[in-house]
């Protein structure tokens, strides 16, 4: 089987919350697409390296590779803690798809907040992400795009 390349979009800096109609969305954040890799030599630490060498992100919390099948991130949202999670996630876009131009990654992070000496941690402000609207249709299904063949 020749090899099968697809690119793997990040979303990151924001958070997974429930929106007012009972739907896990991505609130906030940015979405980072990168170069096509090759599916058989996906890995994890791959994953680890892009976050903090490419984005700069040192403090992931917890990784999830969405089934593009699905129709919201509800039912299609799955934890991506090692290369077991990169077999299933290979094994996903195969199986449902055929060859896939991307896959999706969404990143929850722990939120490092700096501490003034002089202040309490109490008498912190909390700190939230704004809301960032990305263009055009806001279902994830939407972003999946399959290989043309010919």
């Amino acid at each position: 089987m020749d090899a099968v390349y697809a690119s793997p979009v990040f979303h990151v800096g924001g958070r997974l919350v429930q929106n007012g109609e009972g739907q896990l969305v991505y609130e906030g954040g940015s979405v980072e697409k990168f170069d096509k890799m090759d599916l058989d030599l996906l890995n994890y630490g791959d994953f680890v390296k892009l976050l903090e060498d490419e984005l700069g992100y040192k403090t992931e919390k917890k990784l999830h590779w969405y089934d593009c099948a699905e129709e919201d991130l509800g039912a299609g949202l799955y934890e991506l803690n090692g290369d077991k999670e990169i077999n299933d996630l290979r094994g996903n876009i195969l199986r449902n798809f055929g060859l896939v131009e991307e896959f999706h990654i969404y990143v929850e992070h722990e939120v490092s907040v700096p501490v003034p000496a002089d202040m309490p941690p109490a008498e912190m402000p909390p700190t939230e992400p704004e809301p960032v609207l990305i263009d055009g249709d806001d279902s994830p299904a939407s972003s999946c795009r399959t290989l043309n063949l010919n």
